[in-house]
């Protein structure tokens, strides 16, 4: 699609990352190996993250997730001119959806009323906050402080 490192536009950004190169034609070949390396170890990644895991006993798993800000949730590529639209927003913080943050399994197949997760956690506070304020909110430092000082089933 010619997007990031192999964007054509992006051959001067090159040239400044790769002074020692002096072949355009050889440093955009570089940038594409070290893109195709950059996605096969983000492909990695998400590998592992779906492999399941068990907590060590006596850890608790909190979520702290923001729910009110439209979050982008849906885009549209158009493979023959690499055009992105975006489509549907979702409850979130702006950056992070709330169904990612539980990993709502419900998300793409059949709804159900009750949330469908591998995850293992305690409690979850979802917060009506952007991204950055969910740490300054106040009911966020007053739920973690009794998880860590006074939740009798937290440690």
């Amino acid at each position: 699609m010619g997007w990031g490192l192999a964007a054509p536009s992006e051959a001067g950004m090159l040239e400044v990352l790769m002074p020692e190169v002096s072949d355009a034609a050889q440093r955009r070949a570089v940038a594409l190996q070290v893109q195709r390396r950059m996605l096969s170890r983000a492909k990695a990644f998400m590998r592992a993250l779906d492999r399941p895991a068990k907590l060590p006993p006596h850890v608790r798993l909190y979520l702290v997730a923001g729910d009110s800000e439209p979050t982008l949730e849906q885009v549209s590529v158009d493979s023959t001119n690499g055009r992105i639209d975006v489509g549907e927003t979702g409850p979130g913080d702006g950056t992070v959806l709330r169904s990612s943050v539980l990993l709502d399994e419900r998300v793409g197949n059949a709804w159900s009323p009750q949330l469908v997760t591998p995850l293992d956690f305690h409690s979850a506070l979802l917060l009506p906050n952007d991204h950055l304020g969910l740490t300054r909110d106040e009911v966020f430092r007053d739920n973690v402080l009794f998880w860590l000082l006074e939740d009798p089933g937290g440690s």
